[in-house]
């Protein structure tokens, strides 16, 4: 079971860790209001300004270099790093990022036990140009976005911005990943986002570890937003002008819920009933016995703001291992992303594609993203030929096999004629995938999501395939919902019907979320629309 009351004990802050192991520090939020909202840290402590200008030189300074670099990858054992970067910045990021992630798993270590989900991977991106070749509209101040993909959950970190913010984008976006792969539940936007200001505010200095200093704090110094709207609203219904005070208000929520170990009690319980149905206001107010208002005065009255120092928890560094990645990611790299995101925003995309994998027409690399792109963007039987083809190249190309496996899945279901075809095809590729990989979430998924117009649909295989694809890519909304649908067809109702509200309660589910609340009134019963592919599930931008 991913969510219930007594997995929700170990939600919130581990305040028990830093009670043993930490000291505390008290920040005061004292700072003018930030002038943009790329501007995170509106409020920094001497000693972090000071490395914020020297992170800056650095960065600076390898400016000339990555410009000329290639795209290189680091990997180790919880994540693929990629970037047009220098191998020694590369090598960087992998280890902040694994100090990173040794913080978040020192103070849940419950929720971490004998989890080993798939690695994430990490873009790093440097500036508007880069990241609008994957996101076309995004706005000049987007530092990053976490993307959930079921072909590859991966986060984009925008490292242009070229100071201290680089890093709290690039924790800010892991942070929204840890919370969905690791403390999974009903997780209401505010909290979404205050949990990932609040420790995207990390500071890693050597041997220490600072976590809960300030984030966005200037934007408290100006007129609040109403709590009621920000326990109520997703980031998006807020303007240009208001989307700073929603973080920094969602942020001092957290921090302040977070303080003491009673308030952080209370905001577990909290959690418990937003997870059972409750809006935030009314959990508050049971919770609490607080009004939105008068929580407004509590957090405006909390003028000190206590963060915690203790050691280092990353005692060895990481093995990272590099790689050079081939020619062709210099012109196809962020096209990837581009279609794994879909045809979202820009006409031409697929022509550009087609065009510039005609540079490459034997380089395997160009030609899956070309496949991917077709299946995504452009006409679904070319993308079925590019695999045919590769496959019989190389029959063992685990990538090309996942990329057939789920697009043919996905493909099948407005292709009434060749639905059984593509259906079987799909689940072929995902059976040769999984005799070489066991342990690879997509092609699990794809197996499942295939095996749905099967007579004896779903039997105890599928049901132990959707359960290891859950476990491998937790973060994953699709494979949730699939999780849910197959538990209450299965007769295990009250697991599946806590899935499948996971995915109906996520406050950024979209269309998602509303296939989720669809599956829950029919109580799963038939497949129905389902056989097609699910709505996406929507990005996290910061």
């Amino acid at each position: 079971m991913r969510y219930n009351s007594s997995y929700m004990a170990i939600y919130m802050f581990n305040y028990a860790y830093f009670a043993k192991y930490g000291e505390l520090w008290n920040l005061s939020a004292t700072a003018p209001e930030p002038i943009a909202t790329s501007q995170f840290l509106a409020s920094m402590t001497p000693m972090r300004s000071i490395s914020a200008l020297l992170a800056a030189a650095c960065l600076f300074a390898l400016a000339g270099q990555a410009a000329a670099a290639p795209w290189l990858q680091a990997e180790t054992d919880r994540f693929i790093i990629r970037g047009e970067v220098s191998e020694r910045t590369l090598r960087d990021y992998a280890t902040r990022l694994s100090t990173f992630d040794a913080v978040l798993r020192a103070q849940y270590p419950h929720a971490t036990t004998g989890r080993a989900p798939q690695k994430l991977h990490v873009y790093l991106v440097d500036g508007v140009g880069d990241m609008r070749a994957i996101s076309p509209h995004a706005s000049a101040l987007l530092g990053g976005f976490f993307a959930p993909r079921p072909m590859e959950p991966f986060a984009v970190a925008n490292i242009g911005i070229r100071d201290e913010l680089d890093e709290v984008v690039l924790f800010h976006e892991y942070a929204h990943y840890f919370l969905r792969a690791y403390l999974p539940g009903a997780i209401p936007a505010w909290l979404n986002e205050g949990w990932a200001e609040y420790y995207g505010a990390t500071k890693i200095e050597g041997d220490k570890v600072v976590v809960g200093g300030n984030s966005r704090g200037g934007a408290l110094f100006s007129f609040w937003l109403p709590m009621e709207a920000v326990l109520s609203k997703p980031p998006g219904a807020f303007d240009f002008s208001e989307i700073n005070r929603y973080y920094a208000q969602s942020w001092i929520f957290v921090h302040y819920m977070q303080a003491t170990p009673e308030r952080t009690q209370q905001l577990g319980r909290m959690i418990d009933l937003i997870g059972q149905g409750q809006s935030s206001v009314a959990a508050l107010k049971t919770i609490t016995g607080t009004s939105p208002d008068d929580l407004a005065r509590q957090l405006q009255a909390y003028k000190t703001i206590t963060a915690f120092s203790f050691d280092n928890p990353l005692k060895t560094p990481p093995t990272v291992t590099i790689t050079k990645l081939p020619p062709a990611a210099d012109a196809l790299q962020f096209d990837w992303l581009h279609a794994l995101r879909g045809c979202v925003g820009e006409e031409g995309f697929i022509e550009r594609v087609r065009g510039k994998a005609a540079r490459f027409p034997d380089d395997a690399f160009a030609q899956r993203i070309l496949a991917q792109a077709e299946f995504a963007c452009g006409d679904p039987n070319a993308g079925e030929t590019i695999v045919d083809r590769l496959l019989v190249k190389d029959p063992n190309d685990l990538d090309t096999l996942r990329i057939g496996a789920l697009n043919l899945a996905y493909a099948a279901g407005p292709n009434i004629a060749r639905r059984a075809e593509l259906m079987q095809k799909a689940r072929g590729f995902a059976a040769r995938g999984y005799a070489l990989n066991q342990a690879d979430a997509p092609l699990l998924y794809a197996y499942v999501f295939a095996r749905r117009v099967q007579p004896g649909y779903p039997t105890a295989n599928d049901v132990a395939s959707i359960r290891t694809a859950m476990a491998l890519s937790p973060a994953v909304g699709q494979i949730t919902l699939l999780g849910g649908e197959v538990l209450m067809r299965s007769g295990q109702r009250a697991e599946g019907h806590a899935l499948l509200m996971e995915v109906a309660n996520d406050p950024h589910g979209g269309a998602l979320a509303a296939a989720a609340q669809r599956l829950l009134a029919r109580n799963a019963t038939d497949v129905g629309e389902a056989i097609g592919k699910p709505a996406e599930q929507p990005e996290t931008p910061d």
